[in-house]
């Protein structure tokens, strides 16, 4: 889809430099006891950041220590801080988080991005922030610039080409169906995508 390839050109761009890192996190609303909670969202960002590191970050061998060697739980407060110094190494630093409207602690995800963004105060962050819902006006006291861009138009027409591509496939396993059926099929599918 349109966050998908905004994410491959990131990708690409960050082939071509060792200091840059990119970092992505999904809200997956079907799984909501295990990816809707912003701490995982802090775990996993430190966790690619640091395999992108080419060693073990010195600030993630030192949260590690103080957890007792790996024998208690961080905290929140300390997730956060040991993500800001590992983002420190990185310049430029992409953080991706998608479908943010499916966390479960949504507002209290957006005051923590606010914080990150706003007073962190480190100008290699760079947030892309996907959302079926307007973001722009539920960050509470944003001071950080932002841009926001529907692609509500090209999700649709990434949709329909998917379907289209998938269906008419040569060698796919709905080859053998007619063309009515299939143009049927395609409807459907379509149609159920405006209803999520």
């Amino acid at each position: 889809m349109a966050s998908s390839t905004i994410i491959n050109h990131l990708i690409d761009a960050c082939k071509d430099s060792i200091t840059a890192g990119i970092a992505y996190f999904y809200f997956d609303y079907t799984n909501a006891s295990i990816l809707q909670h912003h701490d995982k969202v802090l775990r996993s960002l430190i966790e690619q950041l640091s395999a992108q590191n080419g060693s073990i970050p010195r600030p993630l061998k030192s949260l590690y220590e103080r957890c007792r060697n790996g024998t208690t739980q961080p905290t929140e407060a300390e997730l956060a801080q040991t993500l800001r110094n590992i983002i420190k190494i990185f310049s430029p630093c992409y953080l991706i988080i998608d479908a943010v409207d499916e966390s479960k602690q949504k507002q209290d995800l957006l005051k923590f991005l606010n914080i990150v963004a706003g007073e962190w105060c480190l100008p290699q962050i760079h947030f892309l922030l996907t959302s079926r819902t307007e973001l722009g006006t539920e960050i509470p006291t944003r001071s950080w610039p932002s841009v926001s861009v529907s692609i509500e138009n090209g999700v649709d027409a990434d949709v329909r080409m998917h379907i289209r591509t998938t269906l008419e496939d040569p060698n796919g396993v709905l080859s053998q169906w007619d063309t009515r059926q299939r143009n049927a099929i395609a409807e459907s599918l379509i149609s159920a995508s405006h209803e999520k």
